[in-house]
């Protein structure tokens, strides 16, 4: 199994799709931030205070998806294999 991952690893170097996928991961989580960044700032100056329900809604929302992806992707990992 060792040996298939690393043949895996390998190949996925050679082809650049390691480097393609890290750029894109890059790209996307540079993009989510900035949309977070301007929608907490958005609602920071509509609510008054952050400390307001619909600051926390905007945090409970954003942590429940960081959480509901950390604990699903394990489920999800016998699709790659």
């Amino acid at each position: 199994m060792i040996t298939i991952a690393m043949l895996t690893f390998k190949e996925m170097v050679r082809r650049r799709i390691l480097l393609v996928t890290i750029v894109l991961a890059v790209i996307f989580l540079s993009i989510y931030g900035v949309g977070v960044h301007y929608g907490y700032r958005d609602m920071a100056s509509h609510s008054g205070s952050m400390r307001s329900g619909a600051g926390k809604s905007f945090w409970a929302s954003f942590s429940a998806t960081a959480l509901l992806f950390l604990f699903l992707r394990p489920c999800f990992m016998w699709l790659c294999c």
